[in-house]
C-alpha cells in the first residue's frame, strides 16, 4: 500500500484537486444561478412598473388633450361671437 501511494501520489493529488475544483465550481454556479434569478425578478418588476407608469401617463395625456380641445372650442366660440358683433349688419 505504501509503495502504491508513493508511486501514484501525483495522481491522488490531482484527483483531490479536481474534487476541490468541482465543489468550488458547483458553489459558484449555484450562487450565480440565484443572482440571475434575482435579476430576472427585478427586471420583471421594473417592466411592470414601467407599463403602469406608461398607462398612467397616457390617461393623463388623454385628459389633458380633452381639456385643451374644450378650451380651444370655447375660444373659437367666443371669437365667432366677437366677430359677429363687430361686423356691420347688412
Amino acid at each position: 500500500m505504501e509503495t502504491l501511494i508513493r508511486d501514484f501520489w501525483h495522481v491522488l493529488l490531482a484527483i483531490a484537486g479536481v474534487i476541490v475544483f468541482a465543489i468550488r465550481h458547483e458553489g459558484k454556479t449555484i450562487f450565480h444561478g440565484a443572482e440571475i434569478k434575482r435579476l430576472q425578478d427585478q427586471r420583471d418588476d421594473d417592466l411592470r412598473a414601467a407599463k403602469e407608469q406608461r398607462d398612467e401617463d397616457q390617461r393623463a395625456a388623454m385628459l389633458s388633450r380633452g381639456e385643451t380641445h374644450q378650451m380651444l372650442r370655447d375660444i373659437a366660440t367666443k371669437l365667432d361671437r366677437l366677430v359677429e358683433r363687430m361686423l356691420p349688419k347688412g
